[in-house]
């Protein structure tokens, strides 16, 4: 399983996502809130990079303003969600396609793990564990046929998250581009 297809660009991509962490709290920026998107890997990037934002306390607050993963391979736990949240000034969403077979084959397989937040909207798993007020999912099955619809869609997908920009189709490219450069492909 080290060297497997799915796990390469899943370390690829933690390791990114800590990188990401470190980099937004050095506040390279300055210090104006960031707007986070990702599809697929690059939405794992994202919910890691939060993650590690949230075990960085006080310094990783006030960096992320809101934050959209599509068919993201993370758990869809929600003390996961909850954690990823509290560094999160505004909105966390997560997009979801109950038909991306992808991602529901991969990461099960990866992870032997059910639960996953791109084939699922995020809810509480009981009454003593609450869903941060900021976490919000939202399903496109309907728009989105599978794992390799994001791309081809992102500018509806953004628009329709509320997030609309003039740079979505900037934005496209360059998330490819980074999307190559974790799975390795060019």
């Amino acid at each position: 399983w080290i060297d497997n297809s799915w796990q390469v660009p899943e370390n690829r991509a933690d390791k990114a996502g800590k990188l990401l962490a470190e980099t937004l709290a050095q506040r390279v920026q300055g210090h104006r809130p960031v707007n986070l998107i990702g599809f697929g890997m690059g939405a794992r990037v994202i919910m890691v990079c939060l993650t590690h934002l949230s075990d960085m306390g006080e310094e990783g607050k006030g960096i992320v303003e809101s934050a959209v993963v599509m068919g993201t391979p993370f758990s869809a736990d929600a003390a996961k969600w909850n954690k990823a949240a509290s560094v999160v000034a505004h909105r966390l969403v997560n997009v979801y396609c109950r038909t991306d077979w992808v991602l529901g084959i991969a990461y099960r397989a990866s992870k032997l793990d059910k639960e996953v937040a791109g084939l699922q909207a995020i809810t509480p798993k009981s009454a003593g564990e609450p869903l941060s007020g900021v976490v919000e999912s939202i399903d496109v099955t309907g728009l989105v046929g599978g794992h390799w619809d994001y791309r081809p869609k992102l500018k509806t997908l953004v628009q329709l998250v509320g997030l609309s920009s003039g740079r979505v189709a900037a934005t496209s490219s360059l998330l490819g581009k980074m999307s190559s450069a974790i799975t390795g492909s060019v």
